[in-house]
């Protein structure tokens, strides 16, 4: 499950999915730097629970949404197994008991893991056939 109480910005994105994702999504990117920049970008897969006039009819118009996630950090820490495989997934992201947010994919193939202080909600897109 994706909590989105555990993302700084989160105010647009609780009214679009109130109880988190509850369903796989994609990994877009993730970008992990030592100089104070990490970035982490998803696309989910699930219906928002409000509608967005200007982004038009879910289903017709669009059929998942892009999330772009940055923050002021390095990553506390990175594991990745055999990220070709990772494609859409269920993942877990949420408060650990350090208050960082924790970034879980686990399966027999392959797996993410990723941990840092914070992300902050940049950007939420709309898009079609992704």
């Amino acid at each position: 499950m994706i909590d989105f109480n555990c993302f700084d910005n989160n105010f647009f994105v609780k009214k679009l999915y109130p109880n988190g994702i509850n369903s796989s999504i994609v990994i877009s990117s993730v970008v992990a730097s030592y100089r104070m920049h990490s970035e982490f970008n998803f696309i989910a897969y699930e219906k928002p629970s409000i509608e967005i006039k200007k982004w038009g009819v879910w289903g017709v118009d669009y059929n998942s949404v892009l999330f772009e996630t940055s923050a002021n950090s390095s990553p506390i820490d990175l594991k990745i197994n055999n990220m070709k495989d990772i494609g859409r997934q269920i993942f877990n992201i949420n408060k650990n008991t350090d208050g960082n947010i924790e970034v879980a994919q686990l399966s027999n193939d392959s797996n993410l893991y990723l941990v840092i202080d914070g992300l902050i909600i940049q950007k939420i897109t709309p898009l079609k056939d992704c």
